[in-house]
């Protein structure tokens, strides 16, 4: 699987240089044949497109190695302590979260829990109703 996405983004990235050779081996001319200096408005897009999705690539493949348990020692800390503010970036590293999915988090978070007593108290009570076999 990591070499298929190796393989990916290694194609990606060629592609990528291609449009910037092409593009650099032409003289750029807009819709009217008009020489002008940039890059061609139609190729913005793709452009962009491009580096996101090598930004994403790059983000799973990290996410690859991630020690799972370690993981999930740190959502367990996270749901029994309501340790947002100290977690939070932590997973968010772990599994390459962006600035929106980090954001996201913290909305829903505070959303739920209006301090971090209130949410270790909630947890705790929420596995005090559950069998220990339920979490392992």
């Amino acid at each position: 699987m990591i070499e298929d996405k190796d393989k990916e983004i290694s194609k990606l990235l060629d592609d990528n240089k291609d449009l910037h050779q092409s593009l650099e081996s032409k003289p750029p001319v807009d819709h009217n044949g008009n020489h002008y200096t940039g890059m061609k408005p139609f190729l913005l897009p793709l452009e962009a497109m491009l580096k996101s999705e090598l930004h994403n690539m790059e983000r799973v493949q990290k996410r690859e190695g991630v020690d799972m348990t370690y993981l999930k020692n740190v959502i367990l800390k996270l749901l029994e302590t309501g340790e947002v503010d100290a977690l939070l970036p932590v997973i968010g590293m772990l599994l390459q979260f962006s600035l929106e999915e980090i954001h996201k988090c913290q909305q829903v978070w505070f959303h739920i829990c209006w301090s971090p007593e209130e949410c270790g108290a909630i947890w705790s009570h929420h596995c005090d109703h559950q069998e220990r076999s339920d979490w392992e």
